[in-house]
């Protein structure tokens, strides 16, 4: 039986949009990924480090026809952000790039270890993420809230495809900082 995963996908450098589709793509042609469902692509505000270009966002469901970990996925997922002309410099967390590939959800799993955490541990507090989930999987309960639920809980508002969101105060996204 197939793994349900859901990834999001960021871009804020060169043509996001354009980004966004081409990792899209690159996605469902992954060894043994099958696209299922893929949301509109969004276009919304920065959050922490706020002084750059809006981001490109969406949400994509894979069905994974492997017994792959969510480690070994994530590895894959890194490689491929890569790829796609990721750079990781190590000089701003949560600052432009190219492209963001991110391990929202691997079928119903939890996870915490030093390299991989789900669901995504800041996923319940990003409209970008969340707007898009809905889209491609209202009834989906992460956390006992279905996506909707949680962006009720959000500074947040919709102008099309447009997302404004109220930049996070966690510390740690408060400002740029180092990679880790």
């Amino acid at each position: 039986m197939a793994e349900e995963i859901f990834v999001g996908l960021g871009s804020n450098l060169g043509e996001p949009e354009e980004n966004v589709a081409r990792a899209a793509e690159a996605l469902t042609s992954l060894a043994g990924c099958e696209c299922l469902r893929q949301s509109a692509i969004y276009m919304s505000s920065p959050q922490g480090y706020t002084e750059q270009p809006w981001f490109a966002n969406a949400v994509i469901c894979l069905a994974l026809h492997s017994t792959e970990t969510p480690q070994a996925f994530l590895t894959r997922l890194l490689e491929l952000e890569g790829r796609l002309g990721r750079v990781r410099d190590g000089v701003q967390r949560f600052g432009p790039r190219r492209i963001d590939l991110d391990l929202l959800l691997f079928g119903q799993r939890t996870l915490s270890d030093t390299f991989c955490t789900l669901p995504h541990p800041r996923m319940l507090q990003r409209a970008f993420v969340l707007c898009p989930l809905h889209e491609i999987a209202p009834d989906l309960v992460i956390c006992g809230k279905t996506a909707s639920e949680h962006l009720a809980g959000l500074d947040w508002h919709r102008e099309g495809l447009r997302i404004f969101q109220e930049s996070h105060t966690d510390a740690d996204l408060a400002m740029p900082a180092k990679m880790v």
